[in-house]
This record gives structure tokens, C-alpha cells and sequence, in this order.
């Protein structure tokens, strides 16, 4: 009974996988926007980002991303809450990467208030992305750079030491190894120069 459940267990995960990956394939060309004031666009969404992103982002002036439509998630909001996300489709994967580059590149400021563009994806791999995030700064804060891949591997890099993490704990476990052998390797350092004291004293 115990390996039937196991068996099923592991069957239902693989079928999850294998869904969020298809619903991923299908807002592959999709770029969700955050933060970006309620009613700016006026009546015409598409027309508005259409016409912003190339001022937005000066690298994408020579040849102009094209998008195929724009719409908001939720009902509308009032001024004082924070704005609903906004979703639009490019014609081409090609179109979206260059956009997510080029907000990586020069971050958008309006009205005091920063504007993010990140890419869509399922609820199921957003959930696994997010929880990458707490560790990912906990790497970083210790001087690795850090990475997310697709869908929730992450890639950090100090120097030439690159390293690939599926698991969020198994980076988490890593870090701390870490600490441990610079914790012993100071201390004994420290016991050397104690040793070296002693005997320089006559």
C-alpha cells in the first residue's frame, strides 16, 4: 500500500510538472508589468505601450518591439491602492527577451515609484521561483552572485566557482557548509598566530 502511494505520488508530480510547463510554453512571449499608475494608458492600452516602451527604453528605438495585446488583472482600483498588474503579448520571443533585457539594464522610474517587468509564468512555477528568492539573497549577502534559470534552478558564481542548485535547501545547506569551513579555517589561523606569539616570547 505504501509504494502504491508513493508510486501515485510521484505520478501526480510529474503530471504537475509536465502542466506548469505547457501553461509556461503558452505566456512564453508574455511580460508582466508591475506598478505602473491605474488609467495611464487612458482608453487604448495597446496603443500606449506600443508607443512608451521605445521612450521607456531608448536600445529598443531602432526596431520597436511589437505587441499584440495589453490588458490588466482585477478590477479596477483606486488611486491610493497599489496598482494592478498589467499583462501584454509580443508577436516574438525575440521581442520579449530584448524588453526584459532592457529593463534589467535601465530600471524604470515613474512618479517616484519603480516600474518592473518580469516574464510570465504559471502559478506553479511562480511559487517555485519565489521561494528561491529568500536564499538567493542570503548567497548574495555573503558575495556570490546569484541567478534564477528556468523554471527554478539556481546558478551562483564567485570567481570562476559556478554552481547549480534545483533545490532552494540544498543552496541553504551549501551556504552554511561554507560558513562552517571559513569559521574553522579562521579560527585556525587565529591558534597559528597564538602558537607563533608564545614562542616569540622570551
Amino acid at each position: 500500500m505504501e509504494q502504491t502511494s508513493t508510486a501515485l505520488s510521484k505520478t501526480v508530480t510529474t503530471m504537475e510538472t509536465k502542466l506548469a510547463e505547457l501553461e509556461d510554453r503558452s505566456r512564453r512571449n508574455n511580460i508582466v508589468v508591475h506598478g505602473l499608475c491605474e488609467r495611464k494608458e487612458n482608453s487604448n492600452a495597446l496603443q500606449y505601450i506600443t508607443a512608451q516602451l521605445p521612450l521607456w527604453f531608448p536600445t529598443l528605438k531602432d526596431t520597436p518591439p511589437e505587441i499584440m495585446r495589453v490588458h490588466r488583472i482585477g478590477v479596477s482600483r483606486s488611486k491610493a491602492t497599489k496598482p494592478r498588474v498589467r499583462i501584454f503579448m509580443c508577436l516574438r520571443y525575440t521581442d520579449r527577451a530584448r524588453i526584459l533585457k532592457a529593463a534589467r539594464d535601465s530600471p524604470l522610474v515613474m512618479e517616484g515609484k519603480d516600474v518592473r517587468f518580469t516574464a510570465d509564468y504559471s502559478i506553479v512555477t511562480r511559487a517555485r521561483r519565489k521561494s528561491c528568492y529568500p536564499v538567493m539573497e542570503k548567497a548574495r549577502l555573503e558575495g556570490y552572485q546569484a541567478f534564477l534559470l528556468y523554471p527554478a534552478t539556481i546558478k551562483v558564481s564567485k570567481g570562476h566557482e559556478h554552481t547549480l542548485f534545483q533545490d532552494p535547501v540544498m543552496l541553504e545547506e551549501f551556504l552554511d557548509s561554507r560558513e562552517n569551513e571559513e569559521s574553522f579555517g579562521n579560527m585556525t589561523r587565529a591558534q597559528v598566530a597564538q602558537i607563533d606569539d608564545e614562542n616569540n616570547v622570551t
